[in-house]
């Protein structure tokens, strides 16, 4: 687009030094005479560069040259696990789901801020549904880890790269050590870490799944969220042996208060209408045709371009607020899609610590024990980007960061 060729002549001047840190940058007039381009295109191109971290607007007096934050690194490999386990992350669950009642600021859950969402559009088709004489809308929290908690399953976890996704050889092991039932498996922009695997490595998954003869129940809910490029290919794309139960949902895209998503189930769609009905005999109605005359108007397909950029960028300038603020050791996942960042903070900084402080703050945000069964994300948190860019949000970051050296230097909160 016009306004990212403009941010990027920009910031190629700050980084040669045509403008200094702490300087102030040409007054939009000027820049859209310079740049021979409108001066919405500038106020564009100068709100990229501030999700990027080479500006910063000051209220009445423009924007001005920040130093760029530093690049971290990725988090590391997750260890393998040799056994499986019970899963016990109900408690904490339930504690963020509350605490999203108490006007937090909110870094925790991995749901997106309705200014970011196609609110009025979805009104209208949910009064267009409603005049029906239609039921209202309900709501609910459910987490995959969760869920297994509640039907008593056990769980083998298997080591997760934050850009590749999962790994294949510790896949390979736990098939030959498990008599495992199914394997779920987030191929794109999965949650917590942000991983897209490669086209080559979703068809190596499922043909070892089906060599193995092991479901692969996939769960693409972020597919639709890419920031860049083309959509990225399902596992199911690949499935030559209807081995795959490929689910989705609009909870991520459009509302996730419409509980509405979608499986193609192929050969275990028997067994997955009996499920179904046991669970809740059926969807409410009045989303559906909701969501129906949305996706039939053609309002789905233009929310979802502009839905795209709003969260690389959000993404981006949280990213750059922890590289300024968190301390030094810290890293941070370079998701290609969704809005949430999985933060590693360094060796012995606990995130149930900064979890808990912060929580006493009122920022909420979530610790890296509930994605484990065995709590060996003790040291990780997961912040969600999918928030408008505010000062209240900003102030929120810098505070996590400070809470991180209090906790890494080992400062008694009783002092505050």
């Amino acid at each position: 687009m016009l306004y990212n060729q403009v941010a990027d002549q920009l910031q190629a001047l700050i980084l040669d030094g045509v403008y200094r840190e702490g300087e102030r940058v040409p007054g939009v007039r000027v820049l859209s005479r310079q740049f021979g381009v409108s001066i919405s295109t500038v106020l564009q191109a100068h709100q990229t560069l501030e999700a990027r971290g080479y500006l910063q607007a000051r209220e009445r007096s423009g924007y001005f040259v920040r130093r760029p934050a530093r690049d971290l690194p990725e988090p590391r490999m997750t260890e393998q696990r040799s056994r499986p386990v019970p899963v016990s992350a109900r408690e904490m669950t339930l504690d963020l789901c509350a605490d999203e009642q108490k006007r937090m600021v909110p870094l925790a859950t991995a749901i997106p801020h309705p200014d970011y969402l196609p609110v009025r559009q979805i009104q209208q088709s949910t009064l267009w549904a409603a005049r029906r004489g239609l039921e209202t809308l309900d709501y609910a929290f459910p987490g995959i880890l969760q869920a297994l908690e509640v039907v008593g399953l056990r769980v083998i976890e298997i080591p997760t790269h934050p850009s590749d996704g999962i790994s294949l050889e510790g896949l390979q092991l736990a098939l030959e050590q498990w008599p495992l039932k199914a394997c779920v498996v987030v191929p794109n922009h999965s949650n917590p870490m942000g991983a897209r695997m490669s086209d080559e490595r979703k068809q190596q998954l499922v043909s070892m799944l089906a060599a193995a003869g092991v479901p692969l129940i996939e769960d693409d809910i972020y597919g639709d969220l890419f920031h860049t490029g083309e959509r990225p290919r399902p596992a199911k794309a690949f499935d030559l042996a209807d081995n795959v139960i490929y689910c989705s949902s609009f909870s991520k895209t459009i509302s996730p208060g419409l509980r509405l998503g979608w499986m193609i189930p192929g050969r275990h769609m028997a067994a997955a209408r009996q499920h179904k009905y046991f669970v809740n005999l059926a969807t409410s109605t009045i989303p559906q045709l909701a969501v129906a005359h949305f996706l039939e108007q053609g309002g789905y397909d233009r929310y979802l371009r502009s839905a795209r950029q709003h969260y690389k960028e959000s993404t981006d300038r949280l990213r750059s607020a922890i590289a300024r603020t968190f301390p030094e050791g810290t890293a941070v996942s370079r998701p290609q899609g969704g809005f949430v960042l999985w933060v590693q903070l360094p060796e012995g900084v606990s995130g149930t610590e900064v979890y808990h402080r912060a929580r006493g703050e009122n920022i909420n945000v979530a610790p890296g024990r509930m994605f484990s069964t065995a709590n060996k994300f003790d040291n990780c948190l997961r912040l969600n980007g999918g928030n408008p860019w505010t000062g209240r949000i900003e102030a929120a970051v810098d505070r996590l960061g400070a809470i991180a050296r209090e906790v890494q230097s080992g400062v008694s909160p009783d002092r505050f």
